[in-house]
């Protein structure tokens, strides 16, 4: 569902109920979806600590996907994490290069996405109706002594 005003960041509204499952628990629904180019940007959210993630959906290969957490880490060598929405953009670009000419090949593609392609892709996203929400309310804060845009490092 993408937002009804370009660049709003207003909350979206509920996707749908969750339906229950197996085992009685519950299968989430995306909350928010944005189509931006190469692809589709989904964030869903259960309840519970670190259950905020985000997954990017290719548009070039079918079961296709790179999921990553919204939550942030303590670890000192992921702290960059919780602030991917850089990379799954410009992972969604990398589809279309021939070095990932499969869905194989694009999930597993080594390396990931330089540190100027994601900065590239967050920063040419900023236009893209619904991806004010996903920068503002979805990634985690920025930390005190990090720059507003891409973060250094994303696990």
């Amino acid at each position: 569902m993408a937002d009804s005003a370009a660049g709003s960041a207003n909350p979206p509204p509920a996707a749908a109920e969750a339906e229950a499952g197996p085992g009685g628990g519950t299968k989430s629904k995306a909350e928010w979806e944005v189509v931006v180019p190469h692809g589709v940007l989904r964030h869903y959210s259960t309840p519970g600590p670190r259950k905020k993630f985000v997954v990017a959906h290719c548009g070039y290969h079918e079961k296709c996907v790179l999921t990553r957490t919204l939550a942030p880490s303590q670890l000192k060598g992921r702290r960059g994490q919780g602030r991917p929405l850089g990379l799954c953009l410009a992972w969604l670009a990398a589809g279309v290069q021939p070095e990932c000419s499969t869905a194989g090949l694009h999930v597993h593609m080594k390396p990931l996405p330089s540190f100027d392609d994601r900065r590239h892709h967050r920063e040419s996203a900023k236009h893209i109706q619904g991806m004010a929400y996903l920068f503002e309310h979805a990634e985690r804060p920025v930390h005190d002594d990090e720059s507003g845009d891409e973060p250094s490092y994303v696990p």
